[in-house]
């Protein structure tokens, strides 16, 4: 962030009262996702490493009084608590850190009117480029106006991941900004600890998998879910415990209802606790067996290195950060070899266009379902009516009219998206776990 103080205008700061820097936490409410969880922890590191460079922390009142007496113990830390952001044309700041993408136009520009530059920290592009995300077409499209907006005036883009930044590119993002830099999400392993807490909804001392996270699509906890039904079926007698709040837009607990009142031994393996206390959750990671991440897409994820920093395995799909942090060991690449050669072996046309678009179970583009699809290849290609694994630099068209005969049980919708681009995601029902497609859609998709 401070490289950005290159690109100030000369004398926005002055040596008598130093560079004013403010850190954008607005986004802190009463219950925090892990991102909101990640800028907290963002924010205190700050702190801790620069005690010399005083800051402000701009929240609202319910991310003050969540915060509480965090920064206490920080003198060259002060929280600019506001109410009314539409009321508030003071400029104070140099330069401010936006803790994640914008979502408002209105937000830009009120980061705009009290700084002289700011630095916008982008996560992902999930809800630039999934309108289900959003309560209306409206409020879809004044998130992209936002965020592309901010991409284009910001005096520095910071990407959560290498994949995010590839992703960006892929996209279309506008690459106007004269500071970008790939800064790593991270945990705090010095956390005060917390006194775990068993949660009251937990039936029974039996063994359980854990997948933690709010329940949007992208989480894929029916995939996790699936897995457990196909474990009771077999006569494992553990279960399966979800903990994560329901999100009012992009969840999937109404297809999570339909597959529990659709199969019972699912039914009989899940236990959904919904949204869990700091305590709770660090009881409920210290007692799992296992830890599940099967996330289709994600701008870093942070749930596995949590399960890590308190010894438990995790159970992940290679999508995205993860990759990039934890390469395949020799062990974990011959096994994700071998089990796509027999996936290619097993498949046929017949069911791959009975179930849709699928990936090899447990290869890199899978586990989640993550960026991969099946296609039928051009027919000028083969003899044989034979299949091609479509990877991440080869996304096939959404809007194409074959694949929408060929593959009826896809549902897509299209919307203008981050650049002005329209873009298509399509949810497939699948052999492998359902997963979310982000594809260039083709001209008859546009129209």
């Amino acid at each position: 962030m401070l490289r950005a103080v290159g690109v100030l205008r000369p004398g926005s700061s002055s040596p008598l009262r130093g560079l004013r820097i403010a850190v954008d936490a607005t986004m802190l409410d009463e219950n925090w996702s892990g991102s909101q969880r990640a800028i907290f922890e963002l924010t205190r590191a700050m702190a801790a490493v620069r005690p010399d460079q005083p800051f402000s922390v701009l929240v609202g009142p319910a991310g003050a009084a969540s915060i509480g007496d965090a920064f206490a113990d920080f003198r060259h830390v002060t929280l600019d608590v506001h109410g009314n952001r539409a009321a508030d044309w003071a400029w104070r700041y140099d330069l401010t850190l936006r803790g994640m993408q914008f979502h408002r136009r209105a937000e830009l520009d009120w980061v705009s009117r009290i700084s002289t530059a700011f630095v916008v920290r982008h996560l992902d592009f999930i809800t630039q480029v999934r309108s289900a995300y959003s309560p209306s077409t409206e409020a879809f499209e004044e998130l992209c106006a936002a965020s592309d907006q901010a991409l284009r005036k910001a005096a520095g883009v910071i990407w959560v991941s290498h994949s995010t930044a590839r992703h960006a590119k892929h996209l279309g993002v506008p690459q106007s900004s004269p500071v970008r830099a790939v800064v790593s999400e991270g945990l705090d392993h010095e956390d005060e600890p917390v006194a775990p807490v068993r949660p009251a909804g937990l039936p029974d001392d039996r063994p359980f998998l854990l997948q933690l996270g709010n329940a949007f699509e992208h989480k894929n906890r029916l995939f996790s879910m699936r897995a457990a039904g196909r474990l009771h079926a077999e006569g494992w007698p553990g279960r399966l415990v979800l903990a994560g709040a329901y999100p009012t837009w992009g969840g999937s607990q109404d297809l999570e209802q339909a597959l529990r009142a659709a199969d019972p031994h699912v039914d009989a393996a899940v236990v959904d606790l919904g949204h869990v206390s700091d305590a709770e959750r660090a009881w409920l990671v210290d007692h799992a067996v296992l830890g599940l991440f099967p996330s289709a897409i994600e701008g870093f994820g942070l749930v596995p290195f949590e399960f890590a920093r308190r010894g438990v395995a995790t159970v992940s799909s290679r999508c995205f950060s993860l990759g990039e942090l934890q390469p395949p060991t020799f062990r974990t690449s011959v096994t994700l070899w071998i089990s796509t050669l027999r996936w290619r072996r097993s498949v046929n046309w017949s069911t791959t266009r009975r179930n849709g678009p699928g990936s090899p179970p447990g290869s890199p583009r899978s586990v989640a379902g993550s960026r991969g699809s099946v296609r039928r290849a051009p027919p000028g290609q083969s003899s044989r009516r034979r299949l091609r694994l479509a990877g991440p630099g080869a996304p096939w068209s959404g809007g194409s009219p074959t694949l929408r005969r060929r593959f009826p049980a896809g549902r897509s919708s299209s919307r203008r998206g981050v650049g002005g681009r329209c873009w298509c995601a399509r949810r497939s029902r699948a052999s492998a776990p359902p997963a979310e497609r982000w594809v260039r859609p083709s001209a008859a998709c546009q129209r």
